[in-house]
């Protein structure tokens, strides 16, 4: 388990953050804050995080572990995400989109990007295609959206950008990951965290750890009643 050292400046921060929206209800508590559209933002400095929002971006290098903070976050939570997921075919050489609360999809339909002569190329009519339509299938009875990962192979996928953004307006929570500053320079994703309600996470060694349980207790207020949980690959 992690230390006094550790947990203190994460538990610090709670207090700060109860202490700042009036234990509003993003909080557990009464402020009479609307938890959908609270501004409490979340911020990584100096190894202290804060939420102030229920749109939380993850970032941070390759293989840090932003993918496997998102799924310890959302087992904690309980619930049966919407939105989508992503990752490579097990032969590396295809990129896959497939639904969040379904396992993993390395079929040809799902595919949305390969690898060729060293060179990852996006398909953006597939993206088109499928992400729109998993978000939409989400709308109906999700509680959460995850969006993992989105990156700049969506570049020439405006269907698919309209659907994200269109997410990011409303009401219901989001948890993904996007790409690190640099590799989101002059792509459709800048900008695109700083929409409102949205906020983001460097993922790091010293903080991975402890950042899902400390955003599952955040996050929890804001899912509302009703959440659909069970399985993975069950039907909502």
């Amino acid at each position: 388990g992690a230390g006094w050292s550790t947990l203190f400046p994460i538990w610090l921060s709670f207090w700060r953050l109860m202490e700042h929206c009036g234990f509003c209800a993003i909080c557990g508590g009464e402020g009479g804050v609307d938890p959908l559209f609270c501004r409490v933002n979340v911020e990584e400095s100096a190894g202290r995080a804060e939420v102030r929002s229920v749109h939380v971006f993850l970032t941070g290098p390759r293989g840090v572990g932003k993918s496997t903070a998102l799924d310890r976050t959302v087992e904690l939570l309980g619930v049966r995400p919407g939105g989508f997921r992503t990752g490579f075919a097990p032969d590396r050489t295809r990129l896959c989109l497939w639904p969040a609360w379904e396992r993993p999809d390395w079929s040809e339909a799902r595919t949305v990007a390969r690898l060729a002569d060293g060179r990852l190329t996006g398909d953006p009519a597939a993206f088109d295609r499928l992400g729109p339509a998993i978000l939409r299938e989400s709308l109906s009875w999700a509680r959460l959206l995850v969006l993992d990962e989105l990156g700049w192979l969506e570049d020439g996928a405006p269907a698919f950008q309209g659907a994200v953004r269109a997410f990011l307006a409303g009401p219901v929570p989001v948890l993904g990951v996007v790409k690190p500053p640099h590799e989101r320079r002059g792509t459709w994703l800048e900008g695109l965290v700083d929409t409102p309600g949205g906020t983001l996470v460097e993922v790091d060694l010293d903080n991975r750890s402890n950042l899902p349980a400390f955003l599952a207790a955040q996050l929890r207020a804001a899912l509302g009643p009703g959440e659909i949980t069970g399985e993975l690959g069950n039907e909502p």
